[in-house]
């Protein structure tokens, strides 16, 4: 849901308790993935990092799908 929202509203800014600054959605998306792929391969959580990769690309995946328009308007600024 989070990164399907990202897709939608790529200029929202996305707040994480405790820090009190909105973090802009595309650096947070990407620091995410970045995070997410690097616990994942490190292995010592007991969390299933891979699940949540999987979520987060499956969230893209399916707006991809839905609305492909959506995501040409969330690149768009991106590609110029």
């Amino acid at each position: 849901m989070l990164f399907a929202s990202i897709v939608y509203f790529p200029r929202a800014g996305i707040y994480i308790l405790p820090i009190p600054v909105a973090i802009p959605a595309p650096l947070f998306a990407i620091a995410y993935l970045g995070y997410t792929v690097y616990a994942s391969r490190s292995g010592r959580a007991r969390i299933n990092h891979d699940a949540h990769l999987s979520g987060a690309l499956t969230g893209i995946a399916f707006v991809a799908l839905t609305d492909p328009a959506a995501v040409a308007r969330a690149l768009h600024p991106l590609l110029g």
